[in-house]
């Protein structure tokens, strides 16, 4: 499972892409209707823990997945480069959870802010808020982590 870990080892975001009866990828239809579910942990000391599992029924669209990917390579090799990083977003179309980069003004390192739909998370037992995190990551964990799933999804669309 791809893992993004923070600076400080105490913070994993785990993310699967999964095919199971909830795949629903058809050639020649439009990325935005085809849809890939996914499995999401977020762990904090190992104590607290949110999750989207199977069972949630939680999916990204093909479209959804390829601009993650373009834009956390886009993080990627801003930073590499010496670029002074702008705050770029993404978040699923279904609103499961998003996510923001942007520059910590340290070498090799971005900050991190995750929001993850409480509604979503909890099957609308709760609602109408978000809950908030923000953490430190390296790039090395950044491309580790996009690297992962970018494997995945190329098995599982072609």
């Amino acid at each position: 499972m791809p893992k993004l870990i923070n600076t400080e080892n105490n913070i994993v975001m785990e993310l699967n892409l999964v095919k199971n009866e909830r795949f629903d990828v058809k050639i020649g239809r439009d990325d935005f209707e085809n849809w890939i579910p996914f499995v999401f942990d977020f762990i904090i000391e190992k104590i607290e823990v949110y999750s989207y599992t199977e069972e949630s029924i939680a999916s990204f669209s093909i479209e959804d997945i390829k601009i993650m990917i373009t834009r956390f390579e886009s993080v990627i090799k801003d930073k590499s480069e010496g670029i002074e990083l702008k705050r770029l977003g993404w978040g699923p179309i279904e609103n499961y959870f998003s996510i923001e980069l942007y520059e910590t003004y340290e070498e090799n390192r971005v900050n991190v802010d995750l929001w993850i739909s409480v509604g979503e998370l909890t099957l609308g037992k709760s609602s109408g808020y978000d809950r908030g995190f923000s953490f430190e990551v390296t790039i090395d964990s950044l491309k580790t982590f996009i690297e992962g799933i970018k494997e995945q999804f190329k098995v599982l669309v072609e």
